[in-house]
């Protein structure tokens, strides 16, 4: 049976036209985009990462944080700043990673009303 993976996000390649990236990158992932254990290097490799987005957005080192896809980074975010007995708002646009955390936040005791979209004319 022949697996057939859709979730492109995860699994675009990046184009080796983007020159430095790619020089800088190429070596620490795989053809196959298949997750494995971290090499040695990779720690230090991702702390220069980090330095140089800071950098660039102009923030500390220790104020980026890698996450391993949107989902994490939704509950990243979500969780990170909403406290028992917040109200957080939300419609029904959202994706779904922020909508099951919308549910566990009413869970905790936040008032959370999602409301619905407004269809376009």
């Amino acid at each position: 049976m022949r697996r057939v993976y859709f979730d492109n996000n995860a699994t675009t390649p990046l184009l080796r036209k983007s020159g430095r990236l790619w020089s800088r990158i190429s070596p620490r992932i795989s053809e196959c985009f298949v997750h494995s254990s971290p090499r040695a290097g990779d720690a230090i490799a991702v702390e220069h990462a980090r330095e140089s987005v800071a950098k660039s957005v102009g923030c500390r080192a220790s104020e980026i944080v890698f996450t391993s896809g949107g989902t994490e980074a939704d509950n990243l975010g979500i969780f990170g700043v909403v406290a028992v007995g917040d109200h957080v708002i939300t419609s029904t646009i959202e994706h779904h990673a922020v909508l099951f955390s919308a549910q566990r936040l009413e869970e905790m005791g936040c008032a959370v009303p999602i409301f619905p979209s407004i269809p376009r004319s």
